[in-house]
């Protein structure tokens, strides 16, 4: 993608059924400038376009190429972003909306899906029979990142005796909706990943998957994949020699709070403010430390774990997240304000850090065959 060059603009009384050749400059500074000859100088002066490449004569200084399209108005937030898609080979919709068709989705591979969450019937009886009910038997929660809304997995722990205890790890069954081969699968390979950009995100499924049925938000009956592990409660080390100690299968779950990282250790340290409370439903005071006994076991067997691989020699990469928050007014900053803030995120980056080891402890459980699979194929 390309601009005009400003030694390029057009005099005010150039005609425009006239060719005329033009420098344009490229975003990538290790393109070179390309010339142009095209008869919309006038059309285009202002805007972002895109320029293909024809020739490189080797007497020319730059190469000569030909206008294929103009992207809009140079420095426009939406014109910018198209830009830099297509310097990074995305091709995507540029939209801001959950309709499947304006993301793009051919109707093939969104006919089986609702059109709307409001028109989604629920699940049948026939599905739910063939799933484990961890509904009411577990207490599930997520923890993510603040704003998150495609929930992808979350966590469980209950006392099964004195002597033994279980974390569970479930993740969304995508897989259900999302048939092997189909339409959509293949719409979603080709798009390999969710892109995500500073005001918006361009999903690999459409936003009825990706923000609400395979999103394990609070509150809902979702469809999942879980694994459950049962552990000493004395010395946390997994029960791998006793019968059945872990499993894993398709279930159907309810998860009871959507947790920040930050929402998470407050409440670990007992420090959860009361508006907190009343937005996570946490008010009345057997729930709340109900949820903070499994908190606090989630936690304690996670710290193992971790301690567990890095006695073994694992290796941990810490990487910053940049996030932007839009339309805050600015305040000034404040120094104890940044230490405060600056130790938040080192616990964020411990929470984000122990999800991650949950999520591999899965993945190695399933490889070395250490869970009893039911009416999987793993």
């Amino acid at each position: 993608t390309l601009q005009l060059s400003q030694n390029s603009l057009p005099p005010a009384s150039s005609s425009s059924s006239s060719f005329s050749v033009e420098i344009f400059v490229p975003l990538d500074n290790r393109i070179p400038k390309i010339r142009v000859k095209t008869r919309q100088i006038k059309e285009i002066a202002d805007q972002r376009v895109c320029v293909r490449i024809d020739e490189w004569s080797e007497d020319s200084q730059y190469p000569s190429g030909h206008y294929v399209s103009a992207l809009g108005q140079i420095e426009d937030l939406d014109t910018e972003t198209r830009a830099l898609l297509i310097e990074h080979d995305i091709h995507l919709p540029l939209v801001k909306t959950s309709d499947s068709q304006s993301e793009g989705f051919s109707s093939q591979a969104t006919c089986s899906l609702p059109p709307s969450i409001e028109e989604w019937t629920g699940f049948t009886p026939d599905e739910l029979s063939r799933r484990r009910d961890l509904r009411s038997s577990h207490l599930i929660m997520s923890i993510d990142p603040p704003g998150c809304e495609d929930i992808d997995d979350a966590l469980s722990f209950r006392r099964i005796d004195d002597n033994t205890i279980e974390v569970g790890v479930h993740i969304a069954d995508v897989s259900h909706y999302v048939k092997a081969g189909g339409a959509l699968d293949v719409e979603a390979r080709e798009r390999a990943t969710t892109v995500y950009l500073a005001d918006r995100r361009l999903n690999m499924l459409p936003q009825i998957l990706s923000s609400h049925l395979c999103s394990l938000q609070s509150g809902t009956d979702r469809l999942a994949v879980s694994v459950l592990w049962e552990f000493d409660s004395r010395t946390l080390d997994l029960k791998e020699a006793k019968p059945l100690s872990s499993w894993c299968g398709r279930s159907v779950i309810h998860s009871r709070h959507s947790l920040t990282y930050q929402q998470a250790q407050n409440i670990v340290d007992n420090v959860l403010s009361p508006s907190d409370r009343l937005a996570l439903g946490l008010t009345d005071p057997a729930e709340y430390e109900k949820s903070r006994s499994c908190l606090l076991g989630i936690f304690k067997v996670g710290n193992k774990l971790r301690s567990d691989r890095l006695n073994l020699g694992a290796l941990e990469l810490e990487s910053s997240e940049v996030r932007f928050d839009f339309y805050k007014q600015p305040t000034p900053l404040d120094p104890e304000a940044s230490s405060s803030s600056s130790q938040e995120q080192e616990k964020e980056k411990e929470n984000e850090s122990f999800m991650e080891k949950m999520k591999l402890m899965v993945k190695k459980s399933i490889e070395a065959d250490h869970i009893v699979a039911e009416g999987m194929i793993l």
